[in-house]
């Protein structure tokens, strides 16, 4: 079985989260979201992308997490928009 590419959003805001629920609808792609942090009201659980989604907790910062995601998702493409308003 061919394992689907993986595309990663990172940054959980409006914007981030309105692309990662568009990529996650076409299908296709598994979608990773990297999230800073986790506020009562995410927009991940406002969307109901939480279980959609893999997410995973940290900041894009952070190189050895970083360079971890991208290898352990295998991730081929990148929508960098932390900190986008």
């Amino acid at each position: 079985m061919e394992q689907k590419s993986s595309v990663i959003v990172v940054g959980a805001g409006i914007i981030g989260c309105s692309v990662a629920f568009q990529l996650a609808r076409m299908g296709g792609r598994n979608v990773v979201v990297l999230e800073r942090d986790r506020p009562a009201r995410s927009g991940l659980d406002l969307w109901g992308l939480r279980e959609r989604v893999d997410v995973v907790q940290g900041d894009v910062c952070d190189p050895a997490l970083t360079r971890r995601v991208l290898a352990e998702y295998e991730v081929t493409t990148v929508f960098h928009l932390a900190a986008q308003v």
